[in-house]
């Protein structure tokens, strides 16, 4: 169990005032989700991306100084995009390169889940793996497409759990959320763009509490939902029967190891 969460502006919105402090409120609501480390995305307006990831939970993380100067700088202009991840590790040790968001080729993402086949895929269709977790090969996968019909087909051929949130930086005109087998994952579309996030009752109260009314959108599973910056919603649907669900519980490690502190480590691209 991991927790996602984030937000994408519609073109010609205006600025939310308040989207940094939502943006953390999401992010310290998931902590439940997922301790062993916090990151996030943040597309600018010309698609430059900036990840920055931490060891630790999402207090952690919003308590570090040059994190919050970071974040504190890139906020100044309204982002684009943003895209967050808590991350209770599954597959892969807990550090820095197993943490989300990942990036693999142009998709950017983050997931909640767990994806049993993971190796298989990544030698059935000769990619290569650039970290040790498992949420990496539907990013991978993804790639090797250039439309939503066939991501989804790829998606299907995935064993497991997915809550899903992406960005193709080929095409930045949208952001794309899906689910299958894995009820928490929600949105709502408010006038300055889409938030979302694991945790349906926190993200209305963050809202309700800056003064933002938003309308929620229907995420079903086997649905990759795209919400374009026009504000148009397009729907594909993934062949949900061809999944296979591991009657495995989740494989989560009995001990964690927090690696120590290093802000040199601190991922910024």
């Amino acid at each position: 169990m991991c927790g996602i969460y984030g937000f994408y502006q519609y073109k010609n919105a205006v600025p939310c005032k308040a989207l940094e402090k939502i943006i953390e409120s999401l992010a310290l609501a998931n902590i439940d989700r997922g301790k062993d480390s916090s990151g996030q995305a943040i597309i600018e307006k010309d698609n430059k991306i900036h990840v920055i990831k931490k060891l630790g939970d999402a207090k952690h993380y919003y308590r570090h100084p040059k994190i919050r100067e970071g974040l504190r700088n890139h906020f100044r202009q309204t982002p684009k995009a943003i895209l967050g991840h808590t991350r209770a590790a599954t597959t892969g040790e807990v550090n820095l390169m197993n943490a989300q968001p990942f990036i693999y080729g142009d998709i950017v993402g983050t997931h909640n889940g767990i994806i049993w086949n993971y190796h298989e895929k990544f030698i059935e269709h000769k990619l290569k793996p650039l970290t040790k977790c498992d949420s990496e090969i539907i990013f991978a996968l993804l790639s090797t497409a250039s439309d939503n019909k066939a991501r989804a087909k790829l998606l299907s051929e995935c064993s497991g759990y997915l809550a899903i949130a992406y960005l193709d930086q080929a095409k930045p005109d949208s952001v794309h959320l899906a689910s299958v087998n894995n009820e928490s994952l929600y949105a709502f579309n408010t006038p300055y763009g889409i938030f979302w996030s694991s945790i349906r009752k926190s993200l209305k109260k963050t809202l309700r509490r800056h003064g933002i009314k938003g309308i929620e959108i229907d995420i079903p599973l086997g649905e990759i939902v795209t919400i374009g910056e026009d504000k148009s919603i397009r729907r594909e649907v993934i062949p949900c029967e061809i999944w296979q669900v591991n009657s495995m519980p989740y494989n989560y490690p009995t001990v964690y190891r927090h690696q120590s502190d290093d802000i040199n480590r601190i991922c910024d691209n």
